[in-house]
């Protein structure tokens, strides 16, 4: 399973996101992606610009067979990520 496990040092990061963030990471090490996939948009709704919760929603559509799904995250987080969010 390719999730990024975040760090907390960023100052832009809210809790919220990356708590959710984490917790979407440690579902889906357990192989409870439904439950990851819930975490992962529930990080994206606290912070929609950040690339790294995408692409671990990404990740996990791609494991629940959502290939439209994933691509469309996938094509965001890179989008995100171009924009050097945290920079």
């Amino acid at each position: 399973m390719s999730v990024i496990k975040t760090s907390g040092n960023s100052t832009n990061t809210s809790i919220d996101y990356y708590g959710y963030n984490i917790d979407g990471v440690s579902k889906a090490d357990l192989g409870q992606f439904q439950e990851a996939l819930d975490y992962f948009s529930k990080a994206i709704e606290n912070d929609p610009n950040n690339f790294v919760s995408y692409f671990n929603r990404a990740s996990i559509k791609m494991r629940l067979g959502d290939i439209e799904g994933a691509r469309i995250d996938f094509k965001k987080s890179e989008i995100l990520d171009s924009t050097d969010y945290y920079a």
